[in-house]
C-alpha cells in the first residue's frame, strides 16, 4: 500500500523516515543522494542498490542493505529486512554510528567549498 503524503515540510521529515519499516535508495547515478545520510541518521533501515560511486559514503558496508537493481534482489532484500530484527538493528547501529563519526560536522567540507569560491583561480 502507498500513501501519498504530499508536501511535506522540512522538519517535518525526520518524522516521516522514522515511521517507515525500510526505505529503499535506488539511486543509480554517480551523484550520492543525501536522503540516504538522512535516513541513516533517522534509524530507519536502508535497502540501496549497489552504486560503486556510493562506496566512500558507504564506509566498510553494513551500514545499508545492499543489492543489484533487479527486482528480485530489491525485494528478497526488503524481505530480509522485515523478517530479521536482529540483522536489520545491526544495520542501524552501524549506520547511525557511521553518520555519527563521518557526517554529523559539516564545517570541514564547507570550508573547503568555501576556499574554492572565493579563492582566484590558479594554474
Amino acid at each position: 500500500v502507498a500513501r501519498n503524503l504530499g508536501m511535506i515540510a522540512h522538519a517535518d521529515m525526520g518524522d516521516v523516515y522514522r515511521s517507515a519499516d525500510v526505505a529503499l535508495c535506488l539511486t543509480a547515478s554517480r551523484n550520492p543522494s543525501i536522503v540516504l545520510l538522512e535516513l541513516m541518521a533517522c534509524g530507519t533501515p536502508v535497502v540501496a542498490v549497489r552504486n560503486r560511486h556510493f562506496a566512500w559514503m558507504l564506509g566498510d558496508g553494513g551500514a545499508v542493505f545492499e543489492c543489484h537493481a533487479s527486482r528480485s534482489e530489491i525485494s528478497n532484500t526488503v524481505l530480509t529486512v522485515l523478517t530479521q530484527p536482529e540483522l536489520r538493528e545491526a544495520h542501524v547501529s552501524r549506520a547511525l554510528a557511521l553518520v555519527a563519526e563521518r557526517f554529523a560536522d559539516w564545517t570541514p567540507a564547507c570550508a573547503l567549498m568555501a576556499r574554492a569560491i572565493s579563492d582566484p583561480l590558479t594554474e
